[in-house]
């Protein structure tokens, strides 16, 4: 189970995507077509006269909308299929798909249309576009005025702004470097794939594809100095795993990827009972070369160690950082700690830096780390390896000032701003339960696959802070500038989401949305300006309305849930309610509802359900010391109790639905709750004996930490808790299941494992329940393949209906004969 929402709502959305892209929309029933849009990736011109951004369907998020920046509620353009747009520096608008390019002149709206291309490309930089066309490029500026052309061209591309063409000359692949008023050449060869990166403004990276393994070459064209990386052991690379680091003149750092001998799978595995590294067993291992490379001297040393199987560069000119992430790793923690390693690169010498927690943040200037240890923060000079240790306990994420001088921590209460130097600690107050984030692109792994990131602010500009209420929902925008935390957007109850900082920091753009407002676009400078409003995609949402429930469970705490009226709702009548329940839910008190196959609970949409005349509940659960089982019952329990006041919930008429850890909580509260009519669990554990004791094979590992680490909150493993985890299994108290329950899932589940599901199943089949199972041979943990999507989302509302509005069905009265 996916323990982050957020990815785990992304990841079916991805999902649902790909496979609806395959489908086609027009094949999809219309009862769960997505016809409303919700808003990303917002763009605006330097003059602020223009924004554009691109349409979320469930389908898509390839559309790109261009609007007026002047409160309007219409779309003056719109482009399909879009993968690269920008505005240009005259506040042009440039967009293109994979077989055409635009540009339009604004405000006239006056296009420039290039059709059948082989690539297009804008810079800003340089504010040029590139146009590739019948092996012609044409360079054009950002009005549209031919500039010149280049004859024989195979490829462009954009490498961070820069822009970089291939072309034909002789016999011979030229790979060059546009400039304002020529191009420079980096690099000739008879192969025309090559990839390059630039280190320096006269540095480069080329990678020559050569027989299916690349070559590495490295240029200086101020120094005409070419060389060309070679080591015994350097074969096979197929790629770089990060862009390449100069760290100094004559000192390159790269983390490649080389093709590895894959193992024998036919071969016995020894598994071993103090064995840290047996996620091994899962892939080919050995595909990381780690290398510091002098190309002016032709000296190449390839980074290992008995101690390291990983190395980074943190930003220092003197140190390469090293670690083993598997080394602390004894999976009863979702994350382990590291120990970190210093190499000296003047002497190749390495030696111990520091022990650290299991995050760790880098400053720019490679000067420092923080990490949160043992519940307590620690900055380290990684020069001198002195630790101090930050009288600070919580705190969500470092981000350190440009210079190293400022470290800031999100918190809660506060933003809290700490001086490396003199070791003063300062809280800038935010309103009371408000928690801080900060909004920054500036946060970069720096070691993928760890959590080792390198977080920077300028600490000359704004630096702009969300604030958010978990409790009321609520959110505010405050700046942080020299020291002081000023309140730019006082708290509301609107979603405020998508936050951009325009280019020189001086204002943003975002997006503001609720449950019965489609999204809008507002930019915030000294004053806040409705820069878009897409309500004219949905005049039906005006009459959705949510209503936060709060509660308090049996040990006092509060417990907010979320409850969302039926369209046209008439308090004189009574109507069914689905509650649908996973972890805290207090933050969909202000989603937007779009309509579709996809929301909070995979397998239900909430919006064709308040459509169709139900209430819909989101209650929130809060987690005590009996694990999530129980915590789930109190808590849907108490907030149950808080609803009973409305008349107009028919309560004999309330479903349960969930899914993954959701579905879980569902089927535990199957077997100890009366206060349901039906059941809907999807993907959920019912065993939670035999899935502690199990390898997951999605996150490639045994799954002790999900249990004393992650979402199922038990207070320690199974050998010290039997009871307590026999208790919380649904599986062992089927048959005190006392309502009909429909189970579903996927087959090629790899996070919680099919059988999980069909155990279920055969334990209420022995104690003669009403169950019905749905499982998708080709799906996994989210139903991916649209077919079954459509028979998913059908199937479910129509045992809703069954049960909670007497619509019989006939695929399901077969469990009752």
């Amino acid at each position: 189970m996916v323990t982050n929402m957020k990815w785990r709502f992304l990841y079916a959305f991805s999902m649902l995507w790909m496979s609806t892209a395959i489908w086609g929309q027009n094949n999809i029933p219309e009862k769960f077509r997505n016809r409303y849009y919700k808003i990303q990736d917002l763009q605006m011109s330097d003059d602020r006269k223009h924004v554009a951004f691109n349409k979320a369907y469930q389908q898509s998020t390839d559309t790109v909308a261009l609007v007026a920046a002047n409160g309007s509620d219409s779309v003056l353009l719109d482009f399909p299929k879009t993968i690269r747009s920008a505005f240009t520096k005259t506040g042009n608008f440039f967009v293109r798909n994979t077989k055409n390019a635009e540009l339009v002149l604004l405000p006239s709206l006056q296009k420039i249309r290039w059709e059948d291309i082989q690539g297009a490309e804008y810079s800003k930089d340089l504010n040029l576009i590139l146009v590739l066309k019948d092996h012609l490029l044409q360079v054009v500026d950002d009005r549209g005025n031919l500039v010149r052309t280049v004859q024989d061209v195979h490829s462009v591309h954009n490498k961070e702004g820069n822009l970089f063409y291939t072309r034909k000359h002789d016999l011979q692949y030229q790979l060059h470097q546009l400039t304002e008023r020529s191009s420079t050449l980096i690099f000739e060869s008879k192969n025309e794939k090559l990839d390059v990166f630039q280190l320096s403004p006269y540095a480069y990276i080329v990678f020559e594809l050569v027989e299916k393994q690349n070559d590495v070459h490295f240029i200086d064209i101020l120094e005409n100095h070419q060389a060309k990386l070679e080591h015994p052991s350097l074969t096979g690379i197929s790629c770089l795993m990060q862009k390449p680091v100069q760290i100094v003149k004559g000192q390159i750092f790269m983390d490649l990827i080389v093709k590895t001998t894959p193992k024998d799978r036919s071969a016995v595995e020894i598994w071993y009972g103090n064995d840290n590294y047996i996620i091994e067993h899962t892939y080919d291992k050995g595909g990381n070369v780690f290398v510091l490379w002098n190309p002016y001297e032709n000296k190449v040393i390839k980074l290992e160690d008995p101690e390291s199987t990983r190395f980074f560069h943190n930003g220092s000119k003197k140190y390469v950082l090293a670690f083993d992430p598997l080394k602390h790793r004894d999976y009863t923690k979702k994350l382990p700690p590291f120990t970190l390693y210093r190499y000296d690169i003047a002497s190749k010498k390495q030696e111990l830096l520091a022990d650290t927690g299991s995050v760790v943040y880098a400053d720019p200037t490679g000067k420092y780390l923080a990490t949160l240890k043992n519940d307590v923060w620690w900055l380290i000079d990684v020069e001198t390896k002195a630790e101090v240790k930050i009288p600070l306990k919580t705190a969500r994420a470092a981000y350190f000032s440009n210079d190293g001088k400022i470290l800031l921590f999100e918190n809660e209460n506060s933003l809290t701003e700490y001086n490396t130097g003199s070791g003063k600690l300062r809280d800038l107050t935010v309103p009371k339960g408000y928690r801080s984030r900060i909004i920054s692109d500036n946060y970069v792994p720096i070691s993928p696959g760890s959590n080792i990131n390198r977080t920077n602010f300028d600490h000359g500009k704004k630096l702009y802070v969300q604030l958010w209420n978990r409790s009321g929902n609520m959110t505010a925008i405050a700046s942080y500038y020299k020291g002081r935390l000023e309140i730019l957007m006082p708290p509301t109850e609107d979603y405020i989401g998508d936050l951009e900082v325009i280019n020189d920091g001086s204002s943003l753009i975002y997006t503001r949305s609720n449950v019965n407002m489609p999204p809008q676009i507002w930019w915030k400078s000294k004053q806040s300006a409705l820069v878009y409003d897409s309500k004219k995609q949905d005049q039906k949402a005006t009459g959705i309305r949510s209503e936060k429930i709060t509660a308090y469970n049996s040990e006092g705490k509060e417990v907010v849930g979320v409850l969302i009226y039926p369209l046209d709702f008439d308090k004189n009548k009574k109507y069914p309610m689905v509650t649908a329940i996973y972890e805290s839910q207090t933050f969909e008190s202000n989603k937007y509802l779009v309509d579709g196959m996809f929301g909070s609970t995979e397998g239900i949409n909430g919006r064709h359900l308040v459509e169709n005349g139900y209430f819909v509940f989101l209650p929130s659960i809060v987690y005590g010391a009996r694990g999530a089982g129980f915590s789930a019952l109190d808590c849907v329990d108490a907030q149950l109790d808080a609803l009973q006041k409305y008349d107009f919930i028919d309560f004999s008429r309330v479903a349960l639905i969930g899914h993954s850890h959701g579905g879980y909580e569902t089927s535990f509260i199957a077997t100890r709750s009366d206060r349901f009519a039906t059941f809907v669990s999807g993907a959920g554990n019912s065993d939670l004996v035999r899935s502690f004791n199990s390898f997951n094979y999605n996150f490639k590992s045994p799954f002790f930490w999900q249990f004393e680490d992650g979402q199922y909150r038990m207070p320690g493993p199974f050998a010290s808790n039997k009871e307590l985890y026999i208790e919380s299994s649904p599986v062992y108290h089927a048959e005190n299941v006392k309502r009909p329950i429909l189970l579903w899932a996927g087959k090629k589940d790899d996070n919680i494992i099919w059988d999980q599901s069909m155990e279920f199943y055969l334990a209420l089949r022995r104690n003669n329940k009403k169950v019905t199972a749905l499982f998708y041979p080709e799906d996994g943990h989210t139903i991916s393949k649209i077919e079954n999507r459509i028979d998913l989302y059908g199937r479910i509302y129509d045992w809703l209906d069954h049960h909670l509005k007497d619509v019989k069905k006939d695929w399901i009265q077969k469990m009752d004969n």
